[in-house]
């Protein structure tokens, strides 16, 4: 595999990593190379961000890699004949494909995200499954100490930055800050950290490629997902019904 994907354009973004395993290997391929690679991930809600939010654009497709993280996504897709592109959820493809691998390889993980304690909780429950985990942050942090926070965890040399502190809060304070970060991999993954703490549960694996995982995860945080939930589709079911 190359260090560069074919890329699929959808309205004013892009995918360029089509399936789970494609994305393992990409992330092997840059971990090898020691290359700084930036991975995030296109669901619904990215995809209305993309196109009402100019900054949230820039800082979006300033990315090294964009995979589908929403059904959503994929039909749309469909609509352009690109049938060859599968949802990649990072939550999943961590449990399927990384957590053996890092083990294996004593991969060195930084934790950014989520609340203090949970991010302590992850960093526990990680090193218990045999995970190298060199340090944490919670996201709650003032911006004011982004220097601060960015030179400890290279002071750290990690290999994999992994960064949960919310859509899109996430992507534009990464592409800010884009080079003060060393040369290692920086992955958006949603709620993964809560999970690794055992405060969040994840989806079925039987929901995973079905058009429900969203109401599974709708069921579990109402008051956060709606609004979000009924501008992001109805955004896209408008879309597709002008083609």
């Amino acid at each position: 595999m190359t260090d560069s994907s074919e890329k699929y354009f959808i309205g004013e973004t892009f995918v360029n990593i089509k399936t789970q395993n494609e994305l393992f290997e990409q992330i092997k391929l840059s971990l090898q190379r020691k290359e700084k690679k930036i991975f995030f991930y296109l669901n619904s809600y990215s995809f209305y961000l993309v196109h009402h939010n100019e900054e949230f654009k820039t800082a979006f497709n300033s990315a090294d890699f964009i995979l589908i993280d929403g059904m959503s996504i994929v039909y749309f897709l469909k609509r352009y004949k690109y049938n060859n592109i599968e949802k990649v959820t990072f939550n999943h493809t961590f449990f399927k494909y990384l957590l053996s691998y890092f083990q294996g390889k004593k991969t060195r993980i930084y934790l950014l995200g989520s609340k203090d304690q949970n991010v302590i909780k992850a960093q526990e429950n990680l090193i218990e499954k045999g995970l190298n985990i060199c340090g944490v942050q919670h996201g709650y942090f003032n911006m004011k100490d982004s220097k601060k926070i960015i030179e400890e965890i290279n002071k750290l040399a990690p290999d994999i930055l992994l960064v949960g502190m919310g859509m899109p809060k996430s992507e534009k304070w990464l592409i800010e800050n884009k080079y003060k970060f060393g040369d290692y991999n920086i992955i958006t993954v949603g709620n993964l950290i809560d999970i690794f703490a055992g405060k969040a549960p994840i989806a079925p694996t039987i929901l995973f490629n079905s058009p429900f995982e969203w109401i599974y995860r709708l069921i579990r945080e109402p008051c956060k997902l709606t609004p979000r939930y009924i501008r992001s589709n109805l955004f896209i079911l408008d879309l597709l019904f002008r083609k």
